[in-house]
């Protein structure tokens, strides 16, 4: 009788994956991140992007991430087999099953099982292919440097997303806020908070001024020389500052860390922003990693879950 053993197969695969890749992977709306990294020294890659055109057929994406992940894999330079993947991606798609119903952008994903497509193009067992909120993704990997018994991580583009952590491990947005909702779908003066923070708010509100500038990064350049992008920016600010004081100081965070394109511009808003609770001042910190967070989070996302396997098989 085994009693309490792991299973030797299973114990022989997972010791010997140390000397294996794992395959990361960021999905946006506009491009695709990867990065291949070794077990032993998982946090040394090099990231590699492709444009990607979110409303492609579904074999246009398939093989668009499978073009990134072996440009990743070659610029590793290492003939180790691949221990697993990890996939970034924004909801909704289920996670533990690795299912999309995304209809907003990857439409012709929706209900397809992406785990068993990239499976069979890698070579990798089922159940060594992850995946994870890319929020979530990008919280964890900003927390590998930052200690923060509760923190929440707002990412600022073309929308909005939430994520939040207790001691280091990620716990669903929905548990947290209010109405079991995500951030974005929340009610905000009449509509919802994505239609004020995010690219299309803050172009409304320049709008709104008269503005002549098309994108927020021109009115973010701008704005130490152009009253109406500054004035802009500041608004925007505020209204990050207020739905952060009503949706996430609630939760009590150590930390509230800011990533996405729209904060590479923090200190156009930042100010206003803490203008709305000072308490902000202490709590508000801006990515140190940007893109390579999501990446990073969801490396050591795979390594904490597979330590979890392998523990369960102990027992």
């Amino acid at each position: 009788m085994r009693g309490n053993l792991p299973d030797s197969n299973f114990s022989h695969r997972m010791t010997s994956s140390y000397n294996r890749t794992i395959l990361s992977f960021d999905i946006g709306g506009s491009h695709i991140a990867a990065t291949a990294v070794k077990v032993i020294d998982p946090f040394n890659g090099t990231k590699i992007s492709l444009d990607l055109d979110e409303c492609g057929s579904a074999t246009y994406l398939f093989h668009r991430l499978e073009e990134v992940g072996r440009l990743s894999l070659s610029a590793l330079n290492s003939s180790s087999e691949l221990a697993g993947i990890v996939v970034a991606i924004p909801g909704p798609f289920d996670y533990p099953n690795g299912v999309s119903w995304l209809r907003h952008k990857f439409a012709s994903w929706y209900g397809i099982n992406v785990r068993a497509h990239l499976a069979i193009r890698f070579g990798v067992h089922e159940k060594d292919v992850l995946f994870l909120n890319d929020a979530d993704a990008f919280l964890l990997g900003e927390l590998r440097d930052l200690s923060a018994p509760k923190a929440a991580g707002l990412t600022l583009g073309t929308g909005i997303g939430a994520a939040f952590s207790i001691d280091g491990r990620a716990v669903a947005a929905t548990k947290i806020l209010p109405n079991n909702c995500d951030l974005h779908l929340l009610p905000w003066k009449g509509s919802t908070v994505e239609e004020f923070i995010s690219t299309r708010g803050i172009l409304r509100l320049h709008e709104h001024r008269k503005g002549q500038y098309r994108s927020v990064k021109e009115i973010a350049t701008n704005s130490s020389v152009n009253a109406i992008a500054a004035d802009t920016m500041s608004a925007f600010g505020t209204e990050l500052g207020l739905v952060i004081e009503a949706y996430l100081l609630p939760f009590a965070p150590n930390a509230i860390i800011l990533g996405g394109s729209i904060s590479r511009s923090a200190e156009t808003f930042l100010p206003a922003a803490v203008s709305v609770a000072p308490i902000l001042s202490d709590l508000l910190k801006i990515s140190s990693l940007f893109e390579k967070a999501a990446l990073i989070g969801s490396i050591g996302y795979w390594l904490d879950e597979s330590y979890i396997m392998v523990m369960k098989n102990f027992r």
